[in-house]
C-alpha cells in the first residue's frame, strides 16, 4: 500500500523522470555545483585540508584500481613537458597526482604487459619479447593481477582494449586469466577506425573480441569508430553499470598513439592551425595524443559522476618510449637517447603518475624513487589493503609495492632495475630473427649506474638526422640473411660486423643521475664498478625461464588450426585445444658454458667473446 509520504516523493520525481535531457542534465549539474560549493565552505570553515587515508585499507574500503595504459606514448610528449603539445586532462591528472620520475618498462609491448600483471620481470616469465606471445602467451602457471584480485580482495574486474598476451588457446586469453569480462584485440597493433586489420596471409581479419566469462566471440558492427574513443566508451559504460559497493579493477589499455597513424580530422586541423610549420605526419601524430588525453578524460569525469573517484587509485603510464618509425619528427623521448625496441632510457623509461582520491594527501608532488612495470601489482594490492599471496607462480616476486614509499616520499625499495638478460632463450633477438630486431644486447641499473652490453639499439637523440638516412621504418633484414651486416641500421650501425655500434665488443656504463641522455661512457674511466654490475648481469642472466615461443613445436598444426578458425569465423579467436601450459624450465647464462655452436653464433651476432667477457668479469 503506497502512503501519503511516498506519493510526496513520487511527485517530486516525476519531474526529474520524464523532464528533458536538457533539463535533467540542468538539475545534475545544479547539483554537483551545489555540492561543490557546500564542500568548499566547509573547508573554509575547518580552515584545513581534508585529511589523508590514513593506515592500510581492506577490502571493506572498496579501494578502486584504474590502469590506464598507453601504447607508444613518447617520454616527451605530454603538455606538462612539452608545451608544443595539447593534453589538458593527462597534464591535470598528473599535477593533481604524484609523477613517478623513474619509471621503467620493458623495451616493446608485450613483456611490458607480461611484467604488469604477473609482478615479475619478463624473462622471468619466459617472454623476451613480442614473438613469445605471438606464438603462445604468459604461462598459465603464473597467476595474474585481476584473478589475485578476484580472490583475496572480490573485486569485479575488466579488461578493454590491446591484450598482446596470447590468444592461441582459451586458456591465455583474458576471461581465463581473471577477468570477468574482455572488451580489445590480441594482437600487437590495430588501426584507429578499421578493426578488420590484422593480416593473416594474404587477407585480413576481424581483431576485435568481446569476452564475459568463458564466452568469446567476435565484436561486430565497430569499423568506422575512432579506438581511443570506441574503448573509452566501454570503459566508461563498465564504470556506470558497476555496483559501487563491490571494489572495481578496470585494466584499460589503449591503442592509442602505436601506428598506424589516424585521428579524427579535428584533431588533425588543430595541430594544422596551432604548427602550420608541421608536416602533415605531425599533425596527425599530435593529434593522436590529443585524442588519447580527451578518451582518458572522458573514463575521469565518469568516475567523478559516479562518485568513485574519490575512493580509486588511477594509474597511469606507457608501456614502451616512442618509436622513433618513419617520420622522426613525430614523436620524441627527449632529451633521452634512443627510442621503442632499445634498451637506452628512451626505449625504457616511460612517464607515469598516480592519480585519484587515495593520493590526495600527496597531490601536486614528484616521487623521484626508482619504479618499474613489476612494482604495479603489488603496488595495488597495497593500496587496497591486500596481503599479496605467498605462491602466486613458480618464479619469484620481483615487483615491490611503492606504496608506503610513494605515500611519506620516502627512499624506494627498489635500488635496482633489470632491462633484459642475455641467454639463450633471448638469442633470437641477437640473430635478427624477430620483429625485436632493433637491438641486441642486455641491461641492467644499480643505484645510479646503468650498463649496456651488446647493441643497445637505435642510439640516436630525438632531432638528430640519421646516420644512414634511406633506412627508414622498419625493414625485412630476414632478406639479407648472413648478409645482414650490409644494410647499416637508422644510427649507422653494421649489425653484425659491429662497425659503428656502441656497447658492442665490450659494455658501456653511464652515471644516470648526471647523465640521463646517456652521452659520456664511463666503462673505462670506472672499471670497478663496469666489472660489479656485469656480475650482476651474469646473475640474472641465469634466472630466467625457458622461452614461451620455444616449446610450441607445433607450427604446422598451428598454422592449419588458425586458417580453419579463421576461414569460419572470419576473426581472430582461440585455435588450438590445449589445457594451458606450464613454464619451470630455468635458463643458463649465457656466460655458462655452452654448446660450441650456440657459443659461435653468440660471438658472431654479439661482438662479445666469452673469453674476454669472463675476464671483463673477473679481472682486475
Amino acid at each position: 500500500m503506497i502512503s501519503t509520504t511516498h506519493v510526496k516523493v513520487l511527485r517530486m520525481m516525476l519531474p526529474l523522470l520524464f523532464s528533458p535531457h536538457t533539463e535533467r542534465d540542468k538539475i545534475r549539474s545544479d547539483s554537483r555545483n551545489l555540492r561543490r560549493a557546500e564542500l568548499a565552505h566547509l573547508c573554509m570553515s575547518e580552515c584545513r585540508a581534508p585529511a589523508p587515508h590514513q593506515g592500510p585499507r581492506s577490502a571493506a574500503r572498496r579501494v578502486h584500481l584504474v590502469h590506464i595504459v598507453a601504447d607508444d606514448l613518447g617520454y616527451n610528449d605530454l603538455g606538462y613537458i612539452n608545451p608544443d603539445l595539447v593534453t589538458p586532462r593527462l597534464d591535470a591528472l598528473a599535477r593533481s597526482g604524484v609523477r613517478l620520475d623513474t619509471f621503467y618498462t620493458f623495451k616493446t609491448c608485450a613483456p611490458t604487459r607480461a611484467s604488469m600483471l604477473t609482478g615479475r620481470y619478463p624473462f622471468r616469465v619466459g617472454v623476451y619479447s613480442n614473438q613469445d606471445v605471438d606464438s603462445y602467451g604468459v604461462p598459465s602457471n603464473f597467476t595474474m593481477a585481476p584473478a589475485l584480485l578476484r580472490q583475496i580482495g572480490h573485486y569485479a574486474t575488466h579488461a578493454v582494449g590491446k591484450w598482446h598476451l596470447g590468444f592461441r588457446s582459451p586458456e591465455l586469453t583474458p576471461t581465463w586469466r581473471g577477468f570477468d569480462s574482455f572488451f580489445g584485440y590480441w594482437h600487437c597493433c590495430s588501426a584507429g577506425y578499421e578493426q578488420r586489420r590484422f593480416a593473416h596471409g594474404k587477407h585480413w581479419f576481424l581483431d576485435l573480441t568481446n569476452a564475459t566469462g568463458k564466452r568469446l566471440r567476435p565484436a561486430l558492427g565497430h569499423d568506422g569508430r575512432y579506438s581511443a574513443f570506441l574503448y573509452a566508451d566501454e570503459a566508461s559504460r563498465i564504470i556506470r553499470r558497476h555496483n559501487a559497493r563491490r571494489p572495481l579493477y578496470l585494466y584499460l589499455s589503449f591503442q592509442s598513439v602505436h601506428g598506424p597513424d589516424a585521428v579524427p580530422s579535428r584533431f588533425e586541423q588543430l595541430y594544422a592551425a596551432r604548427h602550420p610549420e608541421w608536416s602533415a605526419a605531425r599533425h596527425v601524430s599530435a593529434g593522436m595524443i590529443t585524442a588519447l588525453d580527451e578518451a582518458v578524460g572522458q573514463v575521469v569525469d565518469t568516475l567523478m559522476d559516479t562518485g568513485l573517484w574519490d575512493n580509486t587509485l588511477c594509474i597511469f603510464n606507457s608501456d614502451n618510449g616512442a618509436h622513433w618509425g618513419g617520420h622522426l619528427e613525430s614523436y620524441s623521448n627527449a632529451p633521452l637517447r634512443g627510442a621503442k625496441f632499445g634498451l637506452w632510457e628512451g626505449g625504457v623509461r616511460v612517464r607515469a603518475f598516480l592519480a585519484g582520491g587515495l593520493v590526495y594527501a600527496q597531490r601536486g608532488t614528484t616521487w623521484n624513487g626508482l619504479a618499474h612495470a613489476s612494482d604495479l601489482l603489488p603496488t595495488m594490492l597495497a593500496a587496497a589493503g591486500l596481503q599479496m599471496p605467498a605462491d602466486t607462480g613458480p618464479t619469484p616476486m620481483d615487483g615491490f609495492s611503492l606504496w608506503e614509499a610513494v605515500r611519506s616520499n620516502s627512499t624506494s625499495p627498489r635500488s635496482s632495475v633489470v632491462h633484459q638478460v642475455l641467454n639463450q632463450f633471448n638469442l633470437r633477438d641477437c640473430l635478427g630473427a624477430d620483429h625485436d630486431k632493433e637491438n641486441c644486447g642486455a641491461a641492467i641499473r644499480i643505484g645510479k649506474y646503468k650498463l649496456l652490453a651488446g647493441y643497445p639499439g637505435w642510439s640516436q637523440w630525438a632531432g638528430d638526422v640519421p646516420a644512414n638516412p634511406a633506412w627508414r621504418g622498419d625493414p625485412d633484414w630476414q632478406r639479407y640473411g648472413d648478409d645482414v651486416h650490409k644494410q647499416p641500421r637508422g644510427d649507422g650501425c653494421r649489425i653484425l660486423s659491429g662497425d659503428d655500434c656502441p656497447c658492442w665488443r665490450s659494455a658501456c656504463l653511464f652515471d644516470l643521475e648526471a647523465d640521463p641522455g646517456e652521452r659520456t661512457d664511463l666503462s673505462r674511466t670506472l672499471p670497478a664498478v663496469t666489472r660489479r654490475l656485469l656480475h650482476a648481469l651474469r646473475d640474472e642472466s641465469s634466472g630466467g625461464t625457458q622461452g614461451s615461443h620455444l616449446p610450441q613445436g607445433r607450427a604446422a598444426a598451428d598454422t592449419l588450426a588458425l586458417e580453419r578458425t579463421l576461414h569460419f569465423k572470419h576473426a581472430f579467436l582461440p585455435f588450438a585445444n590445449f589445457s594451458g601450459w606450464h613454464n619451470d624450465a630455468r635458463a643458463s647464462s649465457c656466460y655458462n658454458p655452452l654448446t660450441p655452436r650456440l657459443e659461435r653464433k653468440l660471438q658472431r651476432a654479439t661482438g662479445l667473446d666469452p673469453a674476454k667477457w669472463n675476464w671483463a668479469v673477473s679481472g682486475p
